[in-house]
């Protein structure tokens, strides 16, 4: 009985004391719980958004370097039209029957001779046409028959033309419209100087719809108040209002287009700054523009011109990107939460269910119960506990902003190397800067460019960096196609027989190897002894491999998929700015072959025997090609079989 007295208030003792594991058991796992969610829920916010804004500003920048090319298109489109007026301008000076009836002041019969060519012309928007007086003045407008005899040296290109004696074309603006005009100047016979041929073509709506075919793109032009002055040129009745008091409106694509703040035209007008803006409100569809100078002749600034795109499709793929980046991060996060909550279970609510269990054992008689714990009290374990957790996720958290930090540096070192080669019009140039800056940028041991030659068959060193990259260009050094042990002739073979690795590289991925003494492929290069690890790129331009981008380092595993991706990249763009470098180079060719071929063309046409003819000529073309002696032989019923024979030294 009385050991039946002692344990009765041992059971009734401690009652609300059998609580106590059960209370601390669903509080604090569920305290822990809310924290760690919280702490995920801000991570995961902090990495959407942050992905948010950089692909906002990836597509945008991509818009911008469209709106770019627009620009380029819009300026060849005028080297273009300036070509073919002072083709025209030429032909028609160089007629003897124009400066004929011109040097007897026949004003009648030159337009009779005329009109019907320019009424060919006109086909083509080509809507003036000069015969102009040594002095700056108007002999006839063949356009304008009525009006002549005032004084047209006000337009540069006509000044220019008149003081210097050489042809000039540009865009300048006249009393009723703005066109591109080419002045060239007209000798007689004895080659004395007697006069100037204009030839104007319109640039309005019709010129702005073509580009628009072209590139899909509206345009909208404003002449300046000051620069119209002089000309006299007024605004049409009934225009759109311009955007600032100093402009007003002269064509458009769309006359509804939308228009940025004033203060962006203001600042463009007078600092020559571009801008992009992207314009969401006052307008039904999201809007991106482009704003420069119109320029004219000899740099004149005209007014402003826009250039807009719709930018619905941008933020549709900025959505789709956000979606998607949303999807990742949110299952990440689940998937995150249910570890922990796996790992919580087990660390925490499995130690607290122990002194529980210990409690339950105490109240029960059983005395000799004992936690296994390795701590002295359960709230030292839950703190212990924490700090692991805690630790966890801040080293998690940590790694992440790392590998963001080191992508944003890579992709601002890509930006950055794309800057500085941007206006780079020389191939070799260029390769020899990307190659520099991509080494010293990556932090690389050396890097460099092969170009895929004429015949397809070998890789030439066109480019390398530091002092090897010198030594091994000016040495020649190539790399058939056809080796097998070389990294580089691997990434730009397009072989359907080769492994997966390889067809990955021709669809414009690249081959990486991070211990090259593993690799029985790798070929070694003298010069370049400490290469532990390299990365071969294709560089790739509308579907065509065009060469190889190589960058080597000294260290073992140096290259990650990251840095596959940030190369190919880079190659990427390597690649289109030697397309268009190489188009510059070939346009500016054709440019000079056309100059020569003009000149060539004019000083013959002043020949007045076939002897001064075939002299001209064969001087010209000798002095083109680089001859010292040419000759030529004409045989002919006309000519009785003559020779004629002309060495120039």
């Amino acid at each position: 009985m009385s050991q039946t007295n002692i344990n009765q208030p041992m059971t009734t003792a401690f009652p609300s004391q059998k609580t106590v594991p059960s209370r601390f058991r669903f509080g604090v796992a569920l305290k822990m719980i809310v924290a760690v969610v919280t702490i995920l829920i801000i991570v995961a916010v902090v990495q959407i958004a942050f992905s948010y804004r950089s692909s906002g500003q990836n597509i945008q920048l991509e818009a911008e370097h469209t709106l770019d090319a627009y620009f380029k298109t819009y300026q060849t489109k005028i080297e273009a039209e300036k070509n073919i007026a002072e083709a025209l301008a030429i032909g028609v000076a160089n007629r003897p029957d124009v400066q004929s009836l011109y040097l007897d002041g026949n004003r009648d019969s030159l337009f009779e001779l005329l009109s019907p060519m320019f009424n060919q012309w006109k086909e083509r928007e080509i809507v003036h046409l000069y015969i102009e007086n040594p002095d700056g003045t108007v002999f006839l407008r063949v356009h304008n028959r009525a009006n002549f005899g005032d004084d047209i040296t006000y337009r540069g290109t006509a000044n220019t033309a008149l003081l210097e004696k050489r042809t000039t074309s540009g865009v300048e603006i006249g009393p009723s419209r703005l066109g591109i005009r080419a002045v060239t100047p007209m000798y007689n016979s004895t080659g004395k100087f007697i006069g100037l041929v204009e030839v104007g073509i319109d640039f309005d709506e019709k010129f702005m719809a073509d580009l628009k075919k072209n590139t899909g793109a509206d345009f909208t032009m404003w002449i300046s108040n000051e620069a119209a002055s002089t000309p006299k040129l007024k605004p049409a009745e009934g225009v759109p209002n311009a955007p600032i008091d100093e402009l007003f409106y002269y064509a458009s694509t769309d006359s509804s287009l939308p228009v940025a703040n004033a203060e962006v035209y203001k600042s463009v007008l007078e600092t020559g700054q571009s801008q992009y803006m992207i314009l969401t409100e006052n307008t039904s569809t999201p809007t991106i523009i482009y704003v420069t100078r119109l320029l004219g002749y000899n740099d004149k600034v005209l007014g402003i011109i826009q250039f807009s795109k719709p930018y619905t499709e941008n933020l549709e793929r900025l959505n789709t990107a956000f979606l998607s980046t949303l999807g990742v991060v949110g299952g990440l996060t689940i998937i995150s939460l249910f570890l922990i909550w796996l790992l919580t279970s087990r660390l925490v609510l499995r130690p607290l269910a122990v002194l529980a269990q210990f409690a339950e054992n105490q109240t029960s008689g059983k005395t000799n119960a004992r936690v296994s714990l390795n701590t002295a009290d359960e709230f030292e374990e839950l703190a212990k506990t924490f700090n692991i957790l805690a630790n966890t996720v801040a080293q998690e958290r940590e790694t992440l902003e790392q590998r963001v930090s080191a992508r944003t540096k890579d992709l601002a070192t890509v930006a950055e190397v794309g800057t500085a080669t941007s206006t780079i019009l020389e191939t070799d140039k260029l390769l020899k800067e990307v190659v520099e800056l991509t080494k010293e940028r990556f932090g690389l041991y050396h890097s460099h460019i092969y170009l895929l030659d004429e015949k397809g068959e070998s890789l030439v060193l066109t480019a390398g960096a530091g002092e090897p990259g010198r030594i091994m260009v000016s040495e020649g050094h190539s790399i058939p196609l056809s080796r097998e042990q070389s990294l580089v002739a691997r990434a730009a073979r397009d072989d359907a027989d080769a492994p997966a690795k390889l067809r990955a590289a021709r669809e414009g991925k690249g081959v990486t190897v991070n211990d090259v003494t593993q690799a029985p492929d790798f070929l070694p290069n003298p010069l370049l002894p400490d290469t532990r690890s390299e990365l071969a790129v294709p560089m790739i331009v509308g579907g065509n491999v065009i060469g190889v981008f190589d960058v080597q380092s000294d260290q073992v595993g140096r290259f990650t998929d990251s840095d596959i991706n940030i190369q190919t990249t880079l190659a990427a763009q390597v690649a289109t700015s030697i397309q268009n470098v190489r188009s510059f180079e070939q346009s500016k060719v054709q440019a000079d072959l056309e100059s020569l071929v003009n000149t060539i063309g004019q000083k013959i046409q002043r020949a007045t025997t076939v002897e001064d003819t075939l002299k001209i000529a064969i001087r010209e073309l000798g002095t083109a090609l680089g001859s010292r002696n040419t000759r030529a032989i004409l045989k002919s019923p006309a000519l009785a079989a003559q020779l004629v024979e002309q060495n120039v030294n």
